[in-house]
């Protein structure tokens, strides 16, 4: 299944969370989330600095 590109608002969530700089055992832990989630999965389930 193709998913549409996120809005610009969503964007900006994502580019604030930067999930892609997390240390490997924290992306493996939110993995399945990344992949199939949505962007408000992502922001509950990323751990905070």
């Amino acid at each position: 299944m193709v998913r549409p590109c996120p809005d610009e608002a969503d964007t900006a969530r994502l580019l604030a969370l930067a999930w892609w700089d997390r240390p490997a055992e924290q992306l493996t832990r939110l993995l399945r989330t990344v992949m199939s989630g949505t962007v408000d999965d992502i922001e509950a389930a990323a751990p905070t600095a």
